[in-house]
């Protein structure tokens, strides 16, 4: 950790290591694989799915989780050095969520159902 001199006093700065986003890419693909794993196993078993196809959701899901640990913890250190940056990430994330359920609400009110065909 490095020190800077503030009217407060010090203030430390922690360096993110190349080692703590290993380690949550690792975490990541851990939680995202087990959790496919299992669900693609249940569903193997009942004959939904052929043993590749269960392997390889099971492998994008771990590469998925992996990046997605790895991306977390970049960010979050960033939010803690810079406050303003992870409001920022915040509110681009509230941001996305609602334009993404936006937009998938506005095409599922443009599908017609059952009974507006039968009208």
């Amino acid at each position: 950790m490095t020190t800077a001199s503030g009217q407060g006093g010090q203030i430390q700065t922690p360096h993110l290591t190349t080692t703590e986003v290993v380690r949550a890419g690792l975490s990541g693909a851990a939680i995202t694989g087990t959790w496919t794993g299992i669900n693609e196993a249940i569903r193997f078993r009942n004959k939904e799915t052929t043993g590749d196809e269960a392997l390889r959701a099971t492998a994008n899901s771990a590469a998925i989780g992996a990046a997605a640990g790895a991306v977390a913890q970049i960010a979050s250190h960033f939010a803690r050095s810079v406050p303003l940056f992870g409001l920022a990430v915040v509110a681009a994330g509230v941001g996305a969520y609602y334009i993404a359920n936006s937009s998938k609400n506005a095409a599922q009110a443009d599908t017609p159902t059952a009974s507006d065909e039968g009208q």
